[in-house]
């Protein structure tokens, strides 16, 4: 997640941990993509990658986010938890990538695009970075919904201990992500494939695939 400063981190960990092995079991089972290049886009503290480079074999996993202090969290968590070999970390804004294009077999990012400014210029940035034959799971949401009450009592017990004040999940509302419309618009033109979940159960998840050459 995207955000000044690094609170996401404690967040995360105190309250998300149980809903990164959900998603990353439906990325898993929707895609298939278990090796290849991984890159978790927005990876604020590196959550979603870790349980998926868990899960799978992949040969390299970049971790990409417009917050140093995410970075340097991600690095530390990925040495610690062993990964230290195949992970590497960068600085991206994800409405301006700079990386290699056609060089990810799988493209995650949880939590990060509600926050993106100009979700074209991502998307189609995203796109590019597909290899053929790529994915890309993009979205937001609580693993399901049974995880979702659960987070959100925890989260409310916490702020009527500190009076009110502490964490809380984002709210939809001020999202910038676009309408599934304009989503669809704007891979009508290509050759992907294009599937939108948009529920109170999964959360909200943009997954596309890039034909084979």
């Amino acid at each position: 997640m995207e955000t000044e400063g690094f609170p996401y981190d404690e967040i995360a960990e105190k309250f998300f941990s149980p809903i990164y092995p959900v998603i990353a079991e439906a990325i898993l089972e929707k895609t298939g993509v278990g090796s290849g290049r991984l890159l978790d886009l927005g990876c604020g503290g590196g959550h979603l990658g870790f349980e998926l480079l868990k899960r799978g074999n992949y040969s390299t996993a970049v971790f990409a986010d417009a917050n140093p202090e995410a970075l340097k969290a991600t690095e530390r968590r990925g040495f610690e938890r062993g990964f230290g070999s195949v992970m590497k970390t960068s600085l991206q804004d994800a409405c301006a990538l700079d990386l290699p294009e056609e060089s990810f077999d799988l493209i995650v990012s949880r939590g990060s695009m509600p926050f993106w400014d100009d979700q074209i210029a991502a998307f189609s940035g995203i796109y590019d970075l597909l290899a053929p034959g790529g994915w890309a799971y993009i979205g937001g949401g609580l693993g399901n919904a049974q995880l979702g009450d659960e987070i959100k009592r925890a989260m409310a017990e916490a702020r009527n201990a500190t009076g009110g004040e502490g964490p809380r999940c984002f709210d939809r509302k001020n999202s910038k992500a676009l309408a599934d419309e304009e989503y669809r618009a704007l891979f009508a033109h290509t050759d992907a494939d294009l599937v939108i979940i948009n529920n109170d159960d999964e959360g909200h998840w943009i997954i596309l695939s890039k034909p084979t050459a």
